[in-house]
C-alpha cells in the first residue's frame, strides 16, 4: 500500500520538462500581440430612426 501511495504522489513530468513547459510559456508571453477589432454595422442607419424596428402597444383592462 506504502508503493502504490508513493507512486501516485510522484508527479508524472520530469522537472526538466517542467522547466522546459515554464521556459516556452514564459517566452510565449513576451511575444507582443497586435490586434485590431472592426465592428461593422448590420444594417444601414437612417437619420432619425432606432437601429432596430420598435412596436409600441397600448391596452388598457
Amino acid at each position: 500500500m506504502s508503493a502504490l501511495t508513493e507512486a501516485v504522489s510522484q508527479p508524472t513530468l520530469s522537472d526538466v520538462t517542467i522547466e522546459r513547459l515554464k521556459t516556452i510559456i514564459e517566452g510565449l508571453r513576451a511575444v507582443p500581440v497586435n490586434v485590431e477589432i472592426k465592428v461593422q454595422p448590420v444594417e444601414k442607419e437612417v437619420a432619425g430612426e432606432p437601429p432596430v424596428e420598435v412596436t409600441s402597444t397600448t391596452r388598457q383592462d
